[in-house]
């Protein structure tokens, strides 16, 4: 078999999706030889492949869509490639394309995307591609037509929406009948609030309030009375008669004499004198 070659080598990283534009260019004669080949790394070593399924998703500009599987070339090597079919050759113009792989843990990877051309061949000029859509599996089969399903709910949504649009728009009459009743409105309210006298205050309210006390005022005042019970207190405690006249009688003693103590020498001398004391000893004898 004979092939026309494409190789390209993607690293599995997270740093950059960015589209790949490559300068591949196939013919739209490139029947069954038109080869993609994948060679896959991942921390700069090969990217094994067991366990795995490859699916090749290709957006072709006339607005044909595939996913096909990809066929696994090399499982340790992380090599696989894909040969168009004569259904996919046929769309020429530039194709988006995408390659991802899906493991059999239900793990998924995003490997890259990229792009590459279909140039229409001179024989093939009255070749008109009809838009198609072609998948592997019956699973992605599935997942498609819910897709076109959600694609047409929602054009028909789009539609329902402007033509809601359409029947709310409003009439100049109807509009002159909403102003009258909205200015109608807006003069009670403003009658209402006019004559609200809880929210309002009178002449004679705020010149009683401005004569009152000020925040200012009342922390001077109680600041000036602060330092005066100070200088009262100091004085007081200072002093060094008896200002209130208290009597022994009236702190318990009047039984109290003033009697000279004596010193601690004094005692000292008195409790060592063997003269005026007796020791163990002698009691014993004497008794």
């Amino acid at each position: 078999m004979i092939y026309n070659n494409a190789p390209l080598a993607f690293e599995v990283t997270s740093w950059t999706k960015t589209n790949i534009k490559t300068a591949i260019q196939f013919s739209t004669q490139d029947i069954d030889t038109a080869r993609l080949i994948f060679s896959l790394t991942k921390d700069g070593v090969p990217l094994p492949l067991s366990a795995v399924t490859g699916k090749l998703v290709m957006f072709m500009a006339d607005g044909s869509r595939f996913i096909k599987n990809v066929e696994i070339v090399d499982k340790v090597e992380g090599i696989a490639q894909h040969v168009l079919s004569p259904e996919e050759i046929r769309h020429y113009g530039d194709v988006q394309a995408e390659l991802n792989l899906y493991y059999a843990n239900k793990q998924s990877l995003s490997v890259h995307k990229f792009s590459f051309t279909i140039d229409k061949a001179l024989i093939d000029t009255d070749i008109v591609p009809i838009a198609e859509y072609y998948i592997d599996d019956f699973e992605d089969l599935i997942v498609k037509v819910n897709e076109l399903y959600d694609e047409a709910i929602a054009t028909m949504e789009e539609l329902r929406q402007k033509f809601s649009d359409l029947e709310n728009i409003e009439t100049k009459a109807g509009a002159q009948e909403k102003a009258d009743a909205a200015e109608t409105n807006t003069k009670a309210y403003t009658d209402l609030h006019a004559n609200n006298k809880t929210i309002h205050i009178t002449a004679d309210d705020r010149t009683t309030w401005n004569a009152k006390e000020t925040t200012l005022g009342s922390q001077d005042k109680a600041d000036k009375a602060l330092v005066d019970a100070k200088a009262y207190t100091d004085t007081h405690a200072n002093r060094t008669d008896n200002p209130h006249a208290v009597t022994k009688e009236q702190i318990g003693l009047a039984n109290v004499e003033d009697i000279k103590q004596a010193s601690f020498t004094d005692f000292q001398a008195h409790n060592y004198n063997q003269v005026r004391h007796i020791s163990a000893d002698e009691r014993k004898v004497w008794n």
